[in-house]
């Protein structure tokens, strides 16, 4: 038989037909080629949920829109202050005039209404009176926030489980209308400031005129900034403090805005009136233009002539070439993951992009990539253009713990702006979209989490061209992997009211489509994964259809979708679906695939449970569903009925000793889960003698001579338990 057409509906007892057979021979070649044995599904939620917070902070409002949520229900307006513009400003900052006088006015208050001149560094000196204490967080309030209701998010914010941290700085600039300043509001919001130790600047054109003598007691006036040229100088030495040493730095300094070609540039940028920024920005694009030698003259005119003052404008359009912006897009969509992930990523994005190949000879039509010298630009360069750094963690790998060195842009904000810059503003979406789908079948499950996550993120931009061009394709690949990161960029645009219904509608296209296993198998992996946790029941209901599908794929799909929710919430989650199994196993159209999912689920399926133990913590590793029915004693009877169907499914056997003997490992390696796991496999010999007789020799063989790995505790204590209890 083949494997798209495989029979599951053997009976649970006795399905010992060849066509059973063929059909678990062909989910097991599934889960081998394409990663139900490599996925487990704790770790994918883990990547998925980290993926999906470099682009989507807090809540998505409207598909654009992003506000955190501060305490309960209530949503506050506001983000951190990026790092992009916080670290200029403690590093380069030049105090303007009068600059003592205005700290000593604002010393002792918790609230500022700072007024100074249109381009005179408002911003910029908010952020440094906030950065006193200089561990302070800032975060900024968008300009229409709603300031009457500001003291009631602080003291939500109070009692929710992760409050703001004490002592707080928050940013308001240049308010609109709606944000309006009364008096007695100010008052009120001084007074919650106060409660929580925390401090607010709100910055005001000096001409806006305060006809309340209350608001006026709140301002404080900005003296006028100094020369451009020595903010220029500042933010140019402070940045070159990342190639020099401080004297070095400012040596060079001197030496560069020195240079007359360089000199005549700054003379043509500053004219009257323009904002003080400007010189910080001209620091940012010479630092870019320096080779530690000279500074490229004519590629600063150009980055001018084009008006970039935007500073991520400026830094994009700096990148000097094809592989330094491969690895900025790169880095957006793999932030956060080890930098050879990122670097072979990159890597495949230029040999997109970089050109066509070149002929070797006339003479013959072989053809080469273009050659680039891979010791051009070194690591810390790179960062130092990307804006990014590198940083040691520790992760679980294949093989538990593992330290690694990963990668991520130093501004958390900046993988969603870089996507949003290359997709709306050049002219290669099919490119970035082969280049993901290519990245999608690569054996990293970070890399394929992260991949899933991005696509997910452009289909709210183009979501018929994303499917079109990319999804479809995917969706009936023949590597499982692919069907999995069909499923995970669905997540993103289904949680999107505006896009819900475009993606259960792909997901009903995939279902319907009888002749293809990959299509239906995708259609599973997105009912459970991406609609699932949006409405429940539709999504189980087509389940319930694809169960009766005999093909291996479908079933793993329907595995792997199942453990996806249980890992997403197990209380909520748990008992339905091991109703739903249960439920299955007992029907002869869906016994098989039932099988396979319990078996699935329950190997792949792990929690990782910290305890205090002797005054120290330690984690241990819980099968997911004795975790489950151990915490919830009701679900056991159904767990040990869904046991006991599959102990005895003689096509079963070798999966079904494959799920045990990792349960039996874990109880080895923990006293907690022994205690579960023997109380569990009583309850199983207790319901028949046959049972009883399979429980023990599963038991025996963990002890075995030829044992690979001997489980000699852990086979003592099931047995001892077996046999007492029998004898009682």
């Amino acid at each position: 038989m083949t494997e798209a057409a495989g029979d599951v509906t053997a009976d649970a007892a006795g399905e010992s037909t060849a066509e059973a057979e063929a059909n678990l021979n062909g989910i097991l070649r599934g889960q081998g080629a394409g990663g139900g044995q490599a996925t487990e599904a704790t770790d994918t939620r883990r990547k998925l949920t980290r993926a999906r917070n470099m682009y989507i902070r807090g809540d998505q409002v409207g598909g654009d829109k992003l506000i955190l949520r501060v305490g309960g229900a209530e949503p506050a307006p506001l983000r951190e202050v990026d790092i992009a513009l916080s670290d200029p400003v403690r590093h380069a900052f030049v105090d303007p005039e009068d600059w003592e006088r205005t700290r000593a006015a604002v010393h002792d208050r918790r609230l500022v209404l700072l007024r100074g001149g249109s381009g005179h560094g408002r911003v910029a000196a908010a952020i440094r009176l906030l950065q006193v204490p200089s561990d302070r967080p800032i975060y900024q309030l968008e300009r229409d926030v709603d300031l009457h209701r500001f003291p009631h998010w602080l003291e939500t914010d109070a009692t929710a489980e992760k409050p703001l941290p004490i002592g707080a700085g928050f940013l308001l600039s240049d308010p609109t209308g709606k944000a309006r300043l009364d008096g007695w509001v100010l008052h009120q919001i001084a007074t919650a400031l106060e409660q929580r130790d925390a401090r607010m600047v709100l910055t005001l054109d000096v001409d806006l005129v305060l006809n309340d003598d209350d608001v006026r007691d709140f301002a404080v006036s900005l003296g006028r900034p100094r020369p451009h040229r020595d903010i220029l100088a500042s933010h140019l030495r402070w940045r070159l403090t990342e190639r020099f040493d401080g004297e070095a730095a400012a040596a060079m300094t001197d030496r560069i805005l020195a240079d007359e070609r360089v000199a005549e540039v700054i003379e043509e940028a500053f004219g009257d009136g323009i904002p003080v920024k400007i010189a910080a920005n001209l620091a940012l694009m010479i630092d870019q233009q320096f080779d530690g030698e000279r500074v490229d003259v004519e590629r600063l005119r150009r980055q001018l002539g084009e008006r970039v003052v935007e500073d991520f404008d400026i830094w994009f359009g700096a990148l000097p070439d094809v592989p330094s912006r491969s690895m900025a897009i790169a880095l957006a969509v793999l932030n956060g993951l080890p930098y050879e992930h990122v670097a072979r990523a990159a890597r495949k994005l230029t040999d997109i992009l970089d050109g066509p190949p070149q002929v070797v000879s006339d003479g013959t039509p072989m053809l080469q990539p273009p050659w680039r010298d891979p010791f051009t630009t070194s690591r810390r360069e790179m960062l130092r253009m990307l804006r990014a750094r590198t940083r040691q963690k520790t992760e679980f790998g294949n093989f538990g713990r593992t330290p690694i060195e990963v990668i991520e842009y130093i501004d958390r904000d900046r993988p969603r702006s870089v996507l949003d810059h290359v997709w709306h503003e050049y002219q290669f979406q099919r490119p970035i979209l082969d280049w993901l789908r290519d990245l999608s079948t690569t054996p990293s499950l970070d890399v394929r989490t992260y991949v899933g996550t991005a696509l997910g993120v452009l289909a709210t931009y183009a979501f018929d061209f994303v499917h079109n061009h990319a999804l479809r394709e995917m969706a009936l690949d023949d590597n499982p992997w692919s069907w999995d990161v069909v499923a995970y960029a669905m997540r993103i645009p289904a949680e999107d009211s505006r896009f819900y219904h475009p993606v259960r509608r792909m997901a009903n296209r995939l279902h319907g489509n009888a002749q293809n296993g990959q299509a239906q198998a995708t259609s599973a992996r997105i009912r459970g994964h991406a609609l699932a946790p949006i409405f429940l029941e539709p999504a189980l209901i087509k389940l319930d259809a694809l169960a009766t599908v005999n093909d291996w794929r479908v079933a793993w799909g329907i595995g792997n979708s199942v453990a996806d929710l249980l890992v997403e919430d197990d209380d909520r989650y748990g008992p339905v679906l091991l109703e739903r199994i249960a439920q299955w196993q007992g029907d002869p159209r869906r016994t098989l695939c039932a099988q396979f999912v319990f078996q699935h689920v329950a190997q792949h399926v792990q929690w990782y449970v910290d305890v205090g133990k002797n005054g120290e913590q330690e984690t241990e590793i819980w099968p997911g569903l004795l975790f489950l029915a151990d915490r919830r004693p009701e679900l056991r009877p159904m767990l040990v009925t869904c046991w006991v169907r599959l102990l005895n499914s003689s096509v079963m056997e070798p999966y079904a000793s494959g799920a045990l003997n990792d349960w039996a490992d874990w109880a080895d390696s923990y006293p907690d889960v022994l205690t579960a796991f023997i109380r569990l496999l009583k309850a199983v010999a207790a319901t028949s003698p046959r049972t009883r007789a399979i429980v023990m020799r599963h038991a025996e063989s963990w002890n075995w001579p030829d044992a690979l790995f001997r489980l000699p505790d852990t086979t003592a204590a099931v047995t001892q338990a077996l046999k007492a209890r029998t004898e009682g």
